[in-house]
């Protein structure tokens, strides 16, 4: 994550009541640790309850062993069958798509329901952006599609004598990329409500096979390795240098990492948002809120809840997430998940975002991915779209090895 790293600590917020009457108390669960500060605000304001936070980098892990010493999660990494099955439906929360009279992403809530139940909430998200130098002529809808990026490589990169002195952009470089095209073609990759992953095999393929013609459009099979060597001798610099010295024309980041960077009118870059079939796809790493069916204050958690989404709070949390200490963009590092938050709140703090924003319509969720994404993508799925990218041949899905991964994982 974006956000300040501890290792695996517990940190403990402890609050005692100055009257005689001790006031009820909310276990949060959390993988964020600006929640501490989140908590410590609705503490300041709040006599009848006091927040407690309980910091992990595998929040899923304690909700396995020990769920009942939790009232409320904020966490990242729980969309996972078995976790969602014990989560509280927190339908009633949502009216009209608003908690607190504020407004969420219709879109990036809807994603998340579960045969009609709100089993978690989003609560925050990231962007997949590409920057690209202000010199590259910026389109007005601030979009750019992989059949753009793969144009750009036609006219821009530079082959000679068997090597690559300038790349526009390849694939290669993003683990993403490829995960946000099918999501917005609606080939949705997840264990959601499964053991195993749910995806059309068939539809994925046909994309990978459309997402190769496009790429091969621009590098041919007979120049993968010198692809490769420019990748290996140019991509450990950053991204200032690649850019700034026309190396390479686009660069990929999250929203929130780029605008941590202090961008602002005189910066020599500018971004897009990548974008398929008119969607743009959020991040996996999604902050949700949960409430264990365990839970023993339901009640407090869906006020904390509450608070968290009131306009407000949302302002106080932009502010207390610019501290020093914490020095994390927007809500948790993440583009806040109330519209009215991003489009007033973020861009007062960032005019760099004014009218940059894309319209809520057009974000969506994205599909909810098992405990284990990073590591199943790394060991099975990115070695089957290379493999497939570099080859003349077609490769089947593979489907036994991503059976084989999910049997081992869960034991």
């Amino acid at each position: 994550m974006k956000a300040a790293s501890f290792s695996a600590l517990t940190v403990f917020l402890l609050f005692f009541a100055a009257s005689c009457s001790r006031p009820s108390v909310v276990m949060i669960l959390t993988d964020t640790p600006e929640t501490i500060a989140y908590a410590e605000i609705f503490n300041a304001q709040n006599t009848d309850c006091k927040a407690y936070v309980f910091y992990t980098d595998h929040p899923e892990t304690e909700l396995r062993y020990r769920p009942e010493s939790f009232d409320l999660i904020l966490a990242s990494s729980i969309l996972d069958k078995e976790l969602v099955e014990s989560f509280r439906n927190l339908k009633s929360l949502v009216r009209r798509g608003k908690i607190s009279g504020s407004q969420l992403y219709p879109n990036l809530l809807e994603a998340y329901r579960l045969q009609g139940r709100m089993p978690v909430i989003p609560a925050a998200f990231d962007l997949h952006v590409f920057l690209t130098p202000k010199s590259n002529p910026i389109p007005e809808s601030r979009m750019i599609s992989f059949k753009d990026l793969m144009d750009a490589c036609k006219e821009f990169s530079i082959f000679r004598n068997g090597a690559y002195s300038k790349i526009a952009y390849s694939p290669t470089w993003s683990r993403n990329l490829f995960y946000h095209y099918i999501e917005e073609y609606d080939c949705a990759a997840s264990a959601w409500g499964r053991e195993d992953l749910n995806v059309d095999a068939e539809k994925l393929s046909a994309l990978l096979n459309q997402f190769k013609n496009a790429y091969r459009e621009a590098f041919p099979i007979e120049n993968s390795n010198a692809e490769k060597a420019f990748r290996e001798k140019y991509l450990y610099d950053n991204y200032e240098n690649l850019l700034g010295s026309e190396r390479i024309l686009f660069y990929d980041m999250e929203i929130g990492e780029w605008m941590k960077t202090d961008p602002n009118e005189n910066s020599p870059f500018d971004f897009l948002y990548f974008c398929e079939s008119g969607k743009i796809t959020v991040e996996p790493d999604v902050l949700f809120f949960a409430v264990p069916k365990t839970a023993q204050e339901p009640r407090k958690a869906k006020k904390f809840i509450k608070w968290f989404f009131e306009k407000e709070t949302q302002e106080l949390l932009i502010a207390e997430s610019e501290k020093s200490w914490l020095n994390s963009f927007g809500i948790a590092g993440r583009l806040s998940s109330v519209v009215d938050t991003n489009e007033a709140g973020i861009c007062r703090l960032y005019p760099y975002l004014t009218f940059r924003l894309p319209p809520p319509e057009m974000i969506y969720g994205s599909t909810p991915k098992p405990l284990g994404w990073e590591r199943l993508t790394e060991q099975v799925l990115d070695p089957w779209i290379k493999e497939n990218l570099h080859s003349e041949e077609p490769i089947p899905y593979p489907a036994d090895a991503v059976r084989l991964w999910f049997a081992e994982y869960r034991n």
